[in-house]
């Protein structure tokens, strides 16, 4: 993307406006401190003093605004009939479209349209009916470019439906809900450009603190979006149907969607999950045994395939609760850990050991659950795979507390389990788990709130989106609830308690480095000096290894090569095959070993290896042979190097990272790793340091990492 395009992306064209307005309003300032010798609080009376003729689209407006005030001031006295309401409704209609919809009536429609009093006429005539439906539709489209309207129009729908009988006639209720759960307003610059100049005229006045953005567009998204997870929360009281159809429309497009899913999608939300998990909360209890079993089979297929860390999270928390309220589904986890295949799908079994402890720790489980759980948790625990074998020693642990607590003696007194459950605990990582195992903790009994739904610590799991809502919003719809609880208005109990405030949140990693989002280290950084107008790039081709050694010939740099032998055997697709041979070459390996040398006159292999296994000696080893090679190497003085994920690797790049001069560097199979009969040849482990989803990278690319570190650290120690 060029920098002009980039130039007029919507957000740097919204960033750039937002800036304008803030350096007009700064010119401004100066010229009335320049031309008046008031202080600057007066500022207030001089723009109060200007008058202007309003104009005709000003009159416009606020004649409809006095006929909404009427019509709501005739349905609070019941002097009108049905057919005279809904004149008067088409009268201000009418003049919204002319006018275009202007901000004033808009925001003071949906309570109007939506007003128990109108509703009620409505049930006697059915033209009225449909006028009131197409209104809410027309509303809801309206918020798509004016964010404003979302509060209003959320808070009005809630407090109809959960307060009258037969309202949801006038409401699409099932779309509404649906539409708002896939895609909410996004904020357009004329918003931002207001809701900035309102901050700036805060700040210029001590009179202006209440002329915000509430003053100017009511309350924020972030209370419309409260408004509508409160409303699913006690939808199933009233509209079981409706909550129903939500959770099977928002459901069935997760489970159709084509595999390998993409990580982010531009359809898929945080806001549709948690919709999800309040529907099943409702649902779920009432539900026969055969659309019981679908729906979990749904959402077991889509934590398969999910990878992004969030949706893990409450798919693992639906999933939990929907075990908890029918015990006799239990069983399906511990047949799941104990035919799932191990490298089939990593993630998925590791989430189920995850759900797997989350319901063992029920109240109801029973020690007889706990010890089928413990006895598929061992071998779990010597997987080969990282992944599998580091959350069965997470949650090992787990379990065996909960077992003490509970006084399971079959668990406690069985000399397997507590010698297990000791080592896990030695090991050096237990006691200082990184942060993802921090923010991924789910007791979905404790943790099953509100408050922990819309901004509980896992949002730190990765930054896709922020949370839309807080436990404040929720306080403050409560309080009106109150309000209107004294006229004899009560709303049926949410399924979910608001719960306490949620705990600090622990630091979030950022995208440079190891660093983390704290106030101690933010907008620290220092700006790289810039380059001289003059420096210009030019490309060249293979000329860095001259940085090595600049006096000798270049012959001799090329032959140079250091004392490092790359073991492949374990390898077997030629595209990487050859992309090691490649890289090896490049940071100057003296041999190189396959388990079949005829590899390099595979045309995959070529491909990729260009003419590297030219350079260097390439030499057949046997996969067999590997840890016998090892050992002996091991004796003749050089140290064994594994690329592996292992809880005693260290990481790539740190100060515990010191390879030696002579290495054998050992490059696991794409599937499996190393083996374990190997891993125990290796005198270090090595292991690359990650931020993103993906778990692994490709053999030829973790080794090219390495293969770098090594000749860097070399290189270093040559010129010192």
């Amino acid at each position: 993307m060029s920098i002009d395009s980039m130039s007029r992306s919507p957000e740097a064209v919204q960033a750039g406006a937002v800036v304008q307005a803030a350096g007009h309003w700064s010119e401004l300032q100066a010229t009335l401190s320049d031309r008046c010798p008031q202080p600057l609080p007066n500022v207030q009376k001089l723009i109060a003093t200007r008058h202007s003729e309003p104009s005709k689209r000003d009159t416009m407006e606020s004649d409809a605004v006095e006929k909404c005030v009427r019509l709501r001031n005739h349905l609070e006295a019941g002097d009108i009939t049905p057919a005279q309401a809904e004149s008067m409704l088409e009268d201000i209609w009418s003049d919204l479209e002319y006018l275009e919809y202007p901000k004033a009536p808009l925001m003071i429609i949906p309570a109007l349209i939506l007003h128990a009093d109108l509703i009620f006429l409505a049930s006697a005539l059915e033209t009225l009916v449909e006028r009131v439906t197409s209104m809410v539709r027309k509303l809801q489209d309206l918020s798509e470019n004016r964010g404003y309207l979302l509060s209003p129009l959320v808070c009005a729908v809630r407090g109809l439906i959960l307060s009258s009988s037969g309202a949801d006639k006038c409401v699409p209720l099932e779309d509404f809900i649906i539409s708002y759960s896939e895609t909410l307003p996004k904020p357009t610059v004329d918003l931002q450009l207001e809701d900035a100049t309102a901050h700036l005229l805060q700040l210029a006045a001590p009179g202006l603190e209440n002329l915000g953005y509430e003053h100017y567009f009511g309350d924020r998204e972030a209370c419309g979006i409260a408004a509508l997870v409160d409303l699913v929360s006690r939808l199933g009281a009233y509209y079981p149907d409706v909550v129903k159809a939500v959770l099977d429309r928002l459901l069935q497009r997760w489970a159709k969607q084509s595999t390998p899913p993409p990580t982010v999608s531009p359809w898929k939300s945080t806001l549709q999950l948690q919709v999800m998990l309040l529907c099943c909360e409702q649902s779920m209890p009432t539900l026969d045994a055969s659309a019981l079993l679908l729906v979990l089979r749904d959402f077991h297929y889509v934590l398969s395939i999910e990878s992004l860390p969030r949706y893990r999270y409450l798919l693992s928390w639906i999933i939990a609760r929907i075990y908890l309220q029918h015990k006799h589904l239990r069983p399906r986890i511990l047949s799941e850990l104990l035919t799932k295949d191990h490298h089939s799908n990593p993630k998925y079994l590791a989430s189920l050991m995850k759900v797997g402890v989350m319901v063992g720790k029920f109240d109801d489980s029973g020690a007889d659950y706990g010890l089928k759980l413990a006895s598929a948790l061992v071998p779990l625990a010597a997987s080969s795979k990282v992944i599998i074998r580091h959350e069965a020693q997470w949650q090992f642990p787990v379990l065996m507390d909960h077992a003490k607590a509970m006084h399971w003696d079959s668990i406690t007194e069985n000399p397997a389990f507590a010698s297990l459950d000791d080592y896990i605990r030695s090991l050096e990582r237990f006691d200082d788990p990184p942060l993802e195992r921090q923010l991924d903790r789910l007791d979905p009994v404790e943790h099953h709130t509100l408050a922990n739904l819309v901004e509980g610590r896992w949002f730190g799991l990765d930054s896709i989106e922020p949370s839309l809502c807080g436990r404040d919003d929720f306080v403050k719809l409560h309080r009106a609830d109150l309000e209107a609880s004294d006229n004899g208005n009560h709303l049926p109990a949410s399924c979910m308690p608001l719960g306490d405030p949620v705990a600090v949140p622990l630091p979030i990693r950022t995208s440079q480095g190891d660093g983390v989002n704290t106030p101690a280290n933010v907008g620290t950084s220092e700006k790289a000096p810039p380059k001289p107008a003059e420096s210009r790039a030019l490309q060249t081709k293979g000329a860095a290894y001259l940085a090595s050694n600049q006096e000798a010939s270049t012959d001799q740099q090329i032959r140079r090569r250091n004392d490092l032998i790359v073991v492949a055997s374990l390898v077997d697709n030629p595209y990487n095959l050859g992309g090691l041979s490649r890289v090896s070459e490049i940071f100057g390996a003296s041999e190189l070993h396959l388990q079949n040398q005829n590899v390099t006159s595979n045309k995959d292999f070529t491909n990729v290896s260009v003419s590297s296994h030219l350079h260097f000696p390439i030499l057949p080893l046997s996969a067999s042979a590997v840890p016998g090679y090892l050992a002996t190497q091991r004796d003749q003085g050089w140290t064994i190097v594994g690329i592996e994920q292992t809880d005693r690797s260290v990481l790539l790049g740190s100060a515990d990272c010191k390879m030696p001069e002579q290495v054998v560097l050992v490059i696991g199979s794409e599937k499996e790793g190393i083996p374990a009969l190997v891993l125990s040849e290796c005198d270090m482990l090595v292991e690359i340091p990650q931020q993103g989803v993906t778990r692994s990278l490709n053999v030829q690319t973790a080794a090219g990492l390495v293969l770098f570190e090594y000749a860097r650290q070399h290189r270093k120690a040559a010129a010192l």
